[in-house]
């Protein structure tokens, strides 16, 4: 009887652990942080030249830069070529990571730090008609893919303004949020930005609204030259990279409040 009676008791015991583990898996939101802050180095990171490698070279590499309270790690640096013969052409850049699947909930957040310098680049810049930097990730709902595209205006010209269309012809991407920067220098500019993606302004408001989404795919910064002309003067454009996450909790919102 003893035994029996041992036996029940640690059976109840286990069971009522395991609803309280249950209740803590379920009930509780979790905050859960995609790609780390760059934190794993940067093996899990390239870059590639879309356009443009005829003009510049590309390399990608860690750094330690700090500027104000931001911290820099990585970075993704253009070297002009000296060859003052080339046509103008276009430049695009790219730094990108393959992330794991994940689900979109109205809490994630996507939050990056970037900041710009180099050698000579605002000199540079002037060689180009327009120039910008983006963020981009992908999302789907297994029968649509979407791109949420992010994107910073460094220079315009009467020959190029930079429109959603614009950025479409140059990247197959489309702009949901886009943002002129205007400064008397783009040294150590720096583009902070953090916001819920279903709270941001744009076509996502419309075309996410239904379905089990997720993020998969890449999530890549890239750097866009229209109509660039190799100027005779060495140069170098590097966007320092300090963090590009995806910030979410999970499931609470998702199981309470008709998440996606």
């Amino acid at each position: 009887m003893n035994s029996s009676r041992l036996l029940v008791m640690i059976t109840i015991v286990v069971m009522i652990s395991s609803l309280i583990e249950l209740y803590f898996f379920i009930a509780l939101p979790l905050h859960v942080v995609a790609n780390n802050s760059f934190k794993e180095g940067m093996n899990h990171w390239n870059s590639k030249l879309v356009k443009g490698d005829d003009i510049v070279d590309l390399w990608l590499n860690s750094t330690s830069e700090k500027v104000a309270s931001e911290s820099y790690s990585s970075a993704l640096t253009l070297l002009g070529r000296n060859n003052t013969s080339l046509v103008s052409s276009s430049v695009c850049a790219v730094l990108y990571q393959q992330l794991a699947e994940h689900p979109l909930t109205k809490s994630s957040t996507l939050r990056f730090s970037m900041m710009l310098g180099g050698s000579n680049f605002e000199r540079a810049l002037l060689y180009s008609d327009a120039a910008a930097v983006y963020v981009s990730l992908m999302v789907t709902n297994e029968t649509n893919e979407f791109f949420l595209t992010y994107a910073w205006v460094l220079r315009e010209t009467d020959s190029v303004k930079i429109t959603s269309e614009t950025f479409q012809e140059a990247t197959s991407l489309e702009i949901l949020y886009l943002e002129r920067i205007n400064g008397s220098s783009m040294e150590n500019l720096t583009v902070v930005y953090e916001m819920p993606i279903f709270q941001s302004s744009g076509r996502e408001n419309n075309i996410l609204t239904y379905g089990d989404w997720k993020i998969r795919g890449n999530i890549e910064a890239g750097i866009l030259l229209w109509n660039f002309g190799s100027p005779s003067f060495p140069w170098t454009f590097t966007l320092y990279i300090g963090y590009i996450d995806i910030t979410y909790y999970w499931p609470l919102d998702s199981i309470f409040a008709g998440g996606y």
